[in-house]
């Protein structure tokens, strides 16, 4: 609701008392976001005191059995030696979990919308409220996106695990479309982009105006644009 029910422009301008829904969603959003942080950073001291009590535990049961081997058996306490030392090796294993680190990158994002839009409202400039609306659009998606997280032990979970298994094979042709899409870029660019001369004036005076423009391919960001279309056979100049 906070992107989109007001443009981006106008965002750091509140009209009261019509819009005073604006500061309660603001609001809102702000205590959702410290509950969900709260809950985040106690499930992270929780396991981490958990993971050092079954530490501590393994261990003490690890000299205890030491305390029982014999001498005519030396492997069974090399054994329990080479035990003892991958215990205390062992870490946490609270970011081992791709979903723990994806609600941190969450929770990062949200912080910055909230405090850039802040920052909008107190000092508004184009540079912070394009920023803002920028980092909302990437937030919006990887948080909807979130919402899968509550899927994994329903019916569901295969479809997470289906997802998981297609990452890999999205990468593959990731790269190789852009193995094709970078040297095209370039290509196009050298022969269309920016200011070009028209072929009939080539060689003579061009002190008058005999330059054109590719429409869509003006500059590097509208080419790029422009030849991802190419390769969708949409219209294109």
């Amino acid at each position: 609701v906070q992107g989109i029910a007001v443009e981006y422009d106008d965002r750091h301008s509140y009209e009261m008392p019509e819009q005073w829904w604006r500061i309660l969603v603001f609001v809102l959003a702000i205590i959702f976001t410290a509950w969900q942080i709260k809950e985040e950073l106690t499930e992270f001291f929780l396991s981490r005191k958990a993971f050092a009590n079954w530490k501590e535990w393994r261990e003490e049961e690890l000299r205890k059995d030491m305390e029982h081997c014999h001498p005519r058996w030396p492997e069974e306490e090399q054994y329990l030696r080479q035990e003892l030392r991958d215990a205390g090796r062992q870490q946490p294993q609270y970011f081992n979990d791709f979903w723990n680190i994806f609600d941190w990158i969450c929770y990062t994002l949200l912080l910055i919308c909230i405090i850039t839009h802040v920052i909008d409202v107190a000092d508004h400039s184009n540079f912070i409220a394009r920023l803002h609306i920028r980092i909302m659009a990437i937030t919006v998606i990887l948080i909807w996106l979130r919402l899968m997280k509550n899927a994994r032990a329903s019916s569901l979970g295969p479809f997470i695990v289906m997802i998981s298994h297609m990452a890999g094979d999205v990468l593959k042709f990731t790269a190789l479309y852009l193995e094709f899409y970078i040297p095209y870029a370039c290509a196009f660019w050298m022969l269309f982009g920016d200011d070009k001369v028209v072929e009939e004036h080539q060689g003579k005076d061009t002190a008058m105006n005999n330059t054109i423009q590719v429409q869509g391919m003006q500059d590097p960001n509208a080419l790029l644009f422009s030849l991802f279309r190419l390769t969708l056979v949409d219209d294109y100049d």
